[in-house]
């Protein structure tokens, strides 16, 4: 897919935080209409200038994802729990700024955020 010329700004970002990401681009692929919304969502975060809150949290996402996905090849029971931690933490965020930007896409693939009700 190379349709980077076509976008910019915000969602060019995301787009690259999602290619360089092995469990963003692995999800993505599983769910495209994740690709949607979050692509709606940078647009709509551009208008509210809450890009950079937004960016922020997709590369949260993804770097705390792979770190999930490389721990569970190699490293400690207690390391794995301790990245899924953080990992559960970003997607919480992650699914609160979409509901936010992005309410009529949710829930994506038929699934809600996984963060737990309080």
């Amino acid at each position: 897919m190379h349709n980077d010329s076509k976008i910019s700004g915000p969602a060019l970002r995301l787009h690259e935080l999602i290619q360089s990401s092995v469990a963003l681009r692995s999800t993505v692929a599983r769910h495209p209409d994740l690709l949607s919304a979050l692509m709606q969502a940078a647009a709509r975060a551009d208008e509210r200038g809450k890009s950079d809150s937004l960016i922020e949290i997709v590369a949260r996402v993804a770097c705390t994802s792979d770190r999930v996905v490389e721990s569970t090849s190699s490293g400690s029971a207690a390391d794995l729990s301790e990245r899924i931690l953080l990992a559960e933490r970003a997607n919480a965020d992650l699914g609160d700024i979409l509901r936010e930007l992005v309410p009529e896409w949710l829930p994506i693939g038929g699934d809600a955020s996984s963060a737990p009700v309080n």
